[in-house]
């Protein structure tokens, strides 16, 4: 192999000038093909036309006014790649110099006397702007291969202005300013305007090469490669390169098609502004369906109602309650009925219409979206809120499944009056067949971590009073207390009373028998519609199922029991005149000797009086808003009374009596069986008065029995219960109630209180919260006045009054109060809604849709408030961008 010889620099320059010769061969000017100058702009040429093939016709027009520019014509075959997908089909006839105004040929074409002279900054002046308002594009930006977009917003914006001054190159030589000016053989002189230079790069480019060259790499020109002609080289060699680029068919492609496009940006007529603009018509149109989907989609998921049929068609009966009322709707909405008239003949006549978001998959997708924005909601009011607690219960649905349900808790600022409100929102339902504290605990982690809520948040955890989940060792509260041993257990209040009142009535047989018989009494009416007519006819009201795991809506099962002892009797009477089976007559019969003795009366007064008592404070505790110290204010009253109709028994027997009496009933009390002794001839009258005095004392006797063996008993196990089973309701209203309490503790105890407090929650509060509630002591009387105030009521007006920040730490104790639970009623609550949204008919629902859809129900009022425009306009977007596309 030979070596290689290296050529000289003046057999390169030779070679490069011959190569310049031929490709001039065929080419044409302006002048060849009839076009003049004006008088005031006389040049020898101004710029050369692309080769054309046999096949094309070159286009050439004259422009009216006092210039006259030259005009050519694309050859579509010769511009390679997607480019030509975007150029076909419009007007490619443009103005070579006179691109933007007419005037542009003077400022152009101008008269150096000193060429060699010419400045950056004059250069710079002289440069033809697009878009005045944008400072540019740097070129060195633009991706490899830039797509039609990063295109267009190139042209739009025009490259950047050229620096004042560039870089040296690396031979430490100045550029050479002079190559931004094209020189022609009358002295004049035209700007290289796609000479542009990029800060990022620090390189030399053409512009409409570098944004429209489709040929490849190892081919191209340096000015029109990503990486452009770099100071790193020498500027020497620009004087033979740039003309041999400006010469070159690649070029004059690339600036002509800049040119084309750059005037189709300015009258808006490209291709991409044309579809933007039919997107944004779109758009506004899909805005309006959106909308109404929208108002559909949360009325129908705001009442746990269906939202499909067994058909999906318009038009028919049983195509669900989603298409239903968007028909209804569209009686009376122009734009509603021309959408599903549109949707309507394309089922009609078996055409698949790709775009009308009324399919079950898009009516799923939307009610997703607006789930997720309305736990989003939720997710960033807590956030702000930075405390909560988490309250956690499970209950089998239709289809058998254990739906665990999972409520937060924490206080949140109101928008409007800045006040403290006390939340309780509903986050999602897990399928857990799982029993055990420690599986439960694990879950509850879970769902915490998967919604990114941090779990040393948490001060407060809400369950019932299962041993898996209020166990000390192993249940839940315990194994979430490892974790954050700030995540107080407080059991459910209600679910205590529950329990304080199913055991009362379980505790005498009497009890047993009592809420037995008004059982019965319902299942034997409720069983026949002929029954229950004869029920309603004599009592004028309904009986009511005793429920078992709200025990005191009991109250509402007693209350017409006791209330129509005489009409139930009646009842009972005219069922005897119906056909009935041995059993159902047995059981008549029994009942109606119960109701009509003497003990059912007295046991009907007990129990309203205990039943009423409860359920009044059952109804406050399960408030939303309640706060602890509510819950043992109200346990306390309930125990003040219950003691004190523990003394009434005198009372409640003489009312008994009066009923008994308007109902004939002997008012006596039943005895056990003791055996009859035949009466003696020899009795005298004194003896049967003896005997008559002995019945008195006998009766006497049966009602001290039952006073002493049923009610001191059960009035015994309802205040014992309410005693003990809110002692750790009670421990933890002790730990707290310094902060709203401090004017009825002394110093002493204030002292002991707060350092207690500090060293539990050091992770929270200071050990200035001592001189805090001491300088809120001093200042109540003044600023808060007399009156005694809740925790949330106390924590409302220091904010009120705006002096919180003076008392940071004393805000953050009631906050953490006010967040902890006083009930799961919120989960039970939840539960209702689920009954109604998964009911046997949609037993099928799957986990995720039904969680979507409960929290649309559950937290309607939410709904109602969340702005869904951003996922309106999203939907609209794409949907409209898609049909655009399609047509």
């Amino acid at each position: 192999m030979s070596a290689y010889h290296h050529k000289s620099g003046a057999k390169k320059l030779k070679e490069r000038l011959e190569r310049a010769e031929r490709e001039k061969v065929g080419q044409q000017t302006l002048f060849n093909i009839g076009m003049t100058l004006s008088s005031k702009a006389k040049a020898e040429s101004i710029l050369t036309q692309d080769k054309l093939d046999n096949k094309d016709e070159t286009l050439v027009k004259d422009i009216s006014g006092e210039d006259t520019s030259a005009l050519t014509a694309v050859n579509f075959e010769s511009i390679p790649g997607s480019q030509v997908k975007s150029l076909q089909n419009i007007s490619i006839t443009r103005t070579i110099i006179t691109s933007i105004s007419p005037n542009a040929t003077e400022n152009n074409f101008t008269t150096s006397n000193n060429d060699n002279n010419v400045q950056a900054t004059s250069l710079r002046s002289e440069q033809v702007e697009i878009n005045t308002k944008y400072e540019g594009i740097d070129v060195g930006t633009i991706s490899e291969m830039p797509p039609v977009t990063e295109i267009e917003i190139a042209v739009r914006h025009g490259p950047h202005k050229l620096p004042e001054s560039l870089p040296k190159d690396i031979e430490n030589r100045s550029f050479p300013n002079s190559v931004f000016q094209q020189k022609f053989k009358n002295s004049e002189s035209a700007l290289r305007d796609w000479l542009v230079w990029s800060q990022t790069k620090q390189a030399l480019y053409c512009f409409p090469c570098r944004l429209f060259s489709k040929q490849p790499m190892s081919v191209r020109s340096r000015l029109a490669t990503p990486d452009g002609y770099p100071s790193s080289l020498r500027w020497l060699k620009l004087y033979d390169k740039i003309p041999e680029h400006q010469d070159s068919n690649s070029h004059k492609h690339c600036y002509i098609q800049w040119r084309d496009l750059e005037r189709r940006l300015h009258c808006n007529r490209t291709v991409t502004i044309q579809l933007q603009q039919n997107i944004l018509a779109q758009t506004k149109i899909w805005k309006e369906i959106l909308k109404r989907i929208l108002d559909v989609t949360l009325f129908l998921g705001e009442r746990g109602l269906a939202f499909r049929g067994t058909s999906h068609k318009i038009g028919e009966s049983d195509n669900g309650n989603f298409l239903g009322l968007l028909e209804l709707l569209s009686r009376y909405d122009p734009i509603l009925r021309e959408h599903l008239d549109k949707v309507a003949k394309s089922q009609k006549s078996g055409k698949r219409l790709q775009v009308h978001y009324l399919s079950p998959q898009s009516q799923n997708e939307f009610i997703s979206a607006c789930a997720l924005r309305v736990k989003d909601t939720i997710l960033s009011e807590r956030q702000k809120a930075k405390y909560f607690s988490v309250m956690v219960d499970a209950t089998p649905d239709s289809a058998h499944v254990e739906q665990t349900t999972f409520i937060l808790r924490y206080l949140a600022q109101n928008e409007e009056s800045l006040a403290f409100e006390i939340h309780e929102r509903f986050l999602e339902f897990v399928d857990c067949n799982q029993k055990t504290g420690a599986e439960i605990a694990a879950l509850i982690l879970t769902i915490l971590g998967k919604n990114s809520i941090n779990i040393s948040d948490c001060r407060g955890q809400g369950y019932d009073n299962g041993s898996n989940m209020s166990g000390k060792n192993i249940g839940a509260q315990a194994c979430i207390l490892k974790e954050n041993p700030l995540a107080v257990f407080s059991p459910c209040g209600c679910h205590s009373l529950n329990l304080t009142g199913s055991h009362a009535a379980e505790c005498v047989k009497e009890a047993v028998t009592f809420f037995g018989i008004v059982q019965k009494l319902y299942n034997l009416f409720s069983s026949s519609p002929q029954r229950w007519k004869i029920l309603q006819t004599e009592i004028g009201c309904s009986l009511h199922n005793l429920c078992h795991t709200r025990w005191t809506d009991r109250v509402n099962s007693v209350r017409p029991f006791a209330a129509h002892l005489p009409g139930l009797k009646k009842a009972l009477n005219a069922l005897s005149n119906l056909n009935l089976t041995p059993e159902t007559r047995s059981e008549v019969k029994g009942i109606s000797e119960y109701i009509t003795s003497f003990q059912c009366i007295v046991m009907s007064a007990i129990w309203m009086k205990v039943l009423v008592a409860i359920d009044q404070r059952n109804q406050i505790i399960q408030a939303r808003s309640s706060t602890i110290d509510v819950e043992i204010d109200n346990i306390d009253s309930l125990l003040a009374d219950l003691k004190i109709l523990r003394l009434r028994w005198n009372d409640i027997l003489t009312e008994a009596k009066l009923v008994a009496e308007a109902m004939d009933i002997p008012p006596t009390f039943p005895s056990t069986r003791v055996k009859k002794r035949k009466r003696f001839h020899d009795e005298t009258p004194n003896t049967q008065l003896a005997k008559s005095l002995n019945l008195e004392d006998d009766q006497l006797e049966r009602e001290n029995n039952f006073q002493t063996n049923v009610f001191f008993v059960l009035m015994d196990s309802v205040i014992s219960n309410l005693s003990t089973r809110y002692d750790r309701a009670r421990a933890i209203y002790e730990r707290f109630s310094f902060t709203w309490t401090y004017l009825e503790i002394t110093d002493n105890v204030l002292t002991e209180q707060v350092r207690a407090f500090v060293n539990e929650y050091s992770m929270d509060v200071s050990k200035e919260l001592l001189e805090e509630i001491r300088h809120l002591k001093v200042i109540h009387s003044a600023n808060l006045g007399d009156s005694k105030f809740s925790p949330l009521e106390l924590l409302n007006k220091l904010h009120t009054l705006r002096i919180s920040n003076l008392f940071p730490n004393c805000c953050i104790a009631l906050r953490i109060f006010c967040t902890l639970p006083v009930t799961v009623a919120e989960a039970e609550r939840s539960f209702s809604h689920l009954a109604r949204i998964k009911n046997v008919i949609r037993s099928t629902m799957g986990q995720e849709r039904l969680t979507d859809l409960s929290i649309l129900a559950i937290e309607c009022e939410l709904a109602r408030r969340v702005n869904f425009k951003d996922i309106i306009e999203t939907f609209a977007s794409r949907k409209a961008r898609k049909a655009c596309l399609i047509i």
